[in-house]
């Protein structure tokens, strides 16, 4: 499958996301609860919040290196720089014609490196890093609610996995039955976990994509084929 180019991607797509600043045991850190992906035709940053359906949310583990363009860090929409899990999902959304995608974490600090290190002194002091922590089945709902379709890709660490038992994600039954939304992934076939957008080696990349593509297609022709018996 071809591997459009970051530059291509970034002629047809653009990301916006909220970004808030908040002190973590004494350090001021970034938080970054959503982004979104979307073409850039007709794309504002007026306009964007009024269309309530998306076609995908997507769960991941953190934020990574996304950044805003410009210095805003009070939790209003804005320009961001992608990275390169966020080009990975524009490869996506180019092979299945999409036009928006919400991308939701486990943890919202987004700080790369220092990642895991803060997530613990967070737990360890109470201090909430996440949207989710307080309300997981309301704030759950109101994400998936807005999306045909959710994407589970938060990869392979142990406190991802902690993370999304807590929040209810790991009962893929009771994500149906309570949300509607039977959770869509490329799944690990010795481990289990769903396989992070981008793990980084190029063919390990394209695998992915690859494999989700597939994935999203034969779920697309078993929704159409039980619509069919249903008539």
């Amino acid at each position: 499958m071809e591997m459009l180019s970051e530059k291509l991607l970034g002629e047809r797509f653009i990301v916006w996301s909220q970004f808030f600043e908040e002190t973590v045991a004494g350090d001021r850190i970034l938080i970054r609860p959503e982004a979104r992906i979307k073409r850039r035709e007709g794309t504002s940053a007026l306009n964007f919040e009024k269309q309530l359906r998306v076609d995908a949310v997507i769960v991941i583990f953190k934020p990574g290196s996304c950044k805003p363009t410009l210095d805003v860090h009070s939790g209003e929409w804005t320009e961001s720089k992608p990275d390169k899990t966020q080009f990975q999902l524009m490869r996506l959304m180019e092979h299945m014609a999409w036009n928006d995608m919400k991308i939701v974490n486990l943890s919202d600090l987004c700080e790369g490196n220092e990642f895991l290190g803060l997530l613990k002194r967070c737990e360890y002091a109470g201090i909430v890093h996440s949207r989710f922590v307080s309300n997981p089945q309301s704030e759950w709902s109101n994400v998936i609610s807005g999306a045909d379709r959710l994407l589970y890709g938060w990869g392979k660490k142990s406190e991802a996995k902690e993370l999304a038992d807590v929040y209810g994600l790991l009962d893929v039954d009771d994500m149906l039955a309570t949300h509607g939304k039977k959770p869509i992934a490329v799944w690990d076939p010795v481990k289990g976990y769903p396989k992070h957008p981008f793990p980084f080696t190029p063919k390990k990349c394209e695998a992915w994509l690859d494999d989700m593509v597939e994935v999203l297609n034969d779920q697309a022709y078993v929704q159409n084929s039980e619509k069919r018996v249903s008539v």
